[in-house]
């Protein structure tokens, strides 16, 4: 029993001192392709990252520095699973629980079971954790969905839905995945002939003044919910400064609600201004702000939560984060505090030793 402590505590040290470690300097990383969130992508051999960017060899002495939020998460991934030694049990597991909360099943579901090779994790443990991937990642995939729903990118909602059918069509419970994958298709296309009966209805219309109107509605609307979400937001700001959790809390959720409110109007304002018109180009630009604002007010909160060691909703805000921005690098570190604590708890679990009660509770 001392021995399996022993070997429990060494799996631990090493995973929070260096969850993907690196090889050694005259190490050849493998060159890899590195995706970036325009659709294209990079090519080359990762020499080293930091906070805030990834310096990637494409050429011979050609050096390429790439920010952290320029980068897919299948890209992220591949960054840091290029400096970790194939052998390194602690670091097979941490790119597992990197994978799984960016929402890449596949590769967290290999990471988990190389970990488990390697013994940093054990069987019971792997298929808690495995479970807990897939459900993250069909959560994430889900979410993301409908905010592009909600947006008005119903063609790329559905290309969402489309790639959750073949990505978990081989889960464990595949045929949860079948109802969960249908309810959102169903939801997107109910939400697509809205759109459609708004905008033929709209058509039909003699008077283009009518149309006019009936955009101007949508977005003084959109407005409206947006600045009621600024509202909220700053009072869930100002409840933070004072440490006051639970008005923080119900803050920040009359705020999201507010804030998807107004992304669904804008989402409607997107398909019923025509082409060219300036109250479309308006909207769009209305969706990158509202983002943005969105994003930042889910990290603070993340942020806030995890700073009073309420970790389990710093981990929900973090994710709903993600669903939005998934590569920040701010919420990236953030992610990997809340991932090494995640790691300390499965490596009790192997041993059946916890911490003790003095130590930060799971609140």
């Amino acid at each position: 029993m001392l021995r399996a402590l022993r070997a429990a505590a060494a799996v631990l040290a090493l995973a929070l001192a260096a969850p993907t470690l690196a090889r050694a300097a005259d190490e050849p990383t493998p060159p890899v392709e590195v995706p970036l969130r325009v659709g294209t992508s990079l090519s080359g051999r990762v020499e080293s990252f930091d906070a805030k960017e990834v310096v990637l060899l494409v050429g011979p002495e050609q050096r390429r520095r790439v920010p952290w939020a320029q980068i897919a998460p299948l890209g992220v991934y591949r960054v840091r699973a290029a400096l970790a030694r194939p052998e390194d049990g602690p670091a097979r597991l941490a790119l597992a629980e990197l994978a799984s909360e960016l929402g890449l099943w596949g590769e967290a579901r290999r990471e988990y079971e190389k970990a488990h090779a390697l013994k940093a994790i054990d069987a019971r443990a792997m298929r808690t954790a495995v479970a807990e991937a897939e459900a993250r990642a069909l959560d994430a995939g889900v979410a993301l969905a409908e905010r592009l729903t909600d947006a008005g990118d119903v063609e790329g909602a559905f290309e969402v839905a489309r790639r959750l059918k073949l990505e978990f069509g081989g889960a464990a419970d595949a045929t949860r995945v079948d109802k969960l994958v249908a309810r959102l298709v169903e939801r997107v296309k109910a939400r697509e002939a809205e759109l459609q009966a708004a905008k033929a209805s709209l058509d039909e219309v003699v008077l283009d003044a009518d149309r006019k109107r009936e955009v101007l509605a949508r977005l003084t609307e959109a407005k409206r919910s947006s600045a009621l979400g600024d509202k909220e937001g700053a009072a869930a700001r100002e409840h933070m400064v004072k440490g006051v959790v639970s008005r923080t809390r119900r803050s920040v959720e009359a705020a999201d609600a507010a804030y998807v409110a107004a992304r669904r109007e804008l989402g409607r304002l997107r398909r019923i201004a025509r082409a060219g018109e300036p109250e479309r180009d308006q909207a769009l630009a209305l969706l990158a702000t509202l983002d943005t604002t969105h994003y930042r007010l889910l990290f603070d909160a993340a942020k806030f939560f995890w700073d009073e060691r309420v970790y389990g909703t710093a981990d929900e805000y973090a994710a709903r984060a993600s669903y939005v921005d998934p590569v920040d690098p701010e919420l990236l570190e953030l992610r990997q505090l809340l991932r090494e604590r995640r790691i300390r708890y499965r490596a009790s679990d192997m041993t059946n030793t916890w911490p003790s009660p003095s130590s930060p509770s799971t609140r």
